[in-house]
């Protein structure tokens, strides 16, 4: 039998420390999708980034930011990576499970968890493809639901937004989400992380929104 592992919420000067967080952060994503570590500990220290771990024996095996939104109050999922060791063994879901009962509890009159996801038709190999779609089959076992796949996350190292699926799990155990939710959570997404946090021009967010707000917005599910 496993030993245990524990998932936890680290503060600032432990997220500095734990070099196993930041080697699985830095091993687990694109260039392109990976924020600056010192925008995720900006985060942390400012109180708007939450980071957490999954620990066994001593060892970090996964590792998840998030950001705490303003204009909706949700828990936006930016990153979670898993030990490939670990995968498959319901870490990954544990840690999930974690940060979202921890934004429950911690936003007040919070509406739930939101996260950008890869779309599987956009994979440019089929191996690739049905790593996306297991992905996505893994998020939808954890409360999952999509909102739209009409999504663009904003390019943090210039080029051009990457088309995306936007999933939302709700505090409470109905609802799936609403029209007007989506909007809400993709503009405050925008605002709050990218230009914010990342520093991304304005008038580059807006040009991004601006489907979203217009008579003929992009589908959502």
């Amino acid at each position: 039998m496993d030993d245990p592992v524990r998932h936890e919420q680290l503060d600032g000067a432990v997220l500095t420390r734990d070099g196993r967080f930041w080697e699985l952060y830095e091993h687990s994503f694109p260039p392109a999708e990976k924020e600056p570590r010192d925008v995720i500990e900006k985060s942390v220290r400012l109180g708007c980034g939450l980071a957490f771990r999954s620990v066994l024996r001593g060892e970090t095996v996964a590792m998840a930011t998030a950001h705490i939104l303003r204009e909706v109050p949700a828990l936006f999922l930016v990153y979670l990576a898993v030990d490939a060791r670990r995968k498959g063994r319901g870490t990954g879901g544990g840690l999930l499970e974690f940060l979202h009962a921890q934004g429950c509890r911690t936003i007040p009159g919070g509406l739930g968890t939101v996260w950008e996801a890869e779309r599987a038709r956009d994979a440019a190999t089929e191996p690739g493809k049905r790593i996306r779609e297991r992905r996505l089959a893994f998020f939808h076992r954890h409360g999952g639901v999509l909102l739209t796949d009409a999504y663009r996350q904003p390019a943090l190292a210039g080029g051009q937004p990457v088309p995306m699926n936007i999933l939302f799990r709700p505090a409470g155990a109905a609802g799936s989400g609403t029209p007007e939710d989506a909007r809400a959570l993709i503009r405050a997404i925008y605002l709050e992380r990218y230009g914010e946090l990342n520093g991304i021009p304005r008038q580059r967010l807006a040009a991004l929104l601006a489907p979203w707000f217009a008579e003929a917005s992009p589908p959502i599910a």
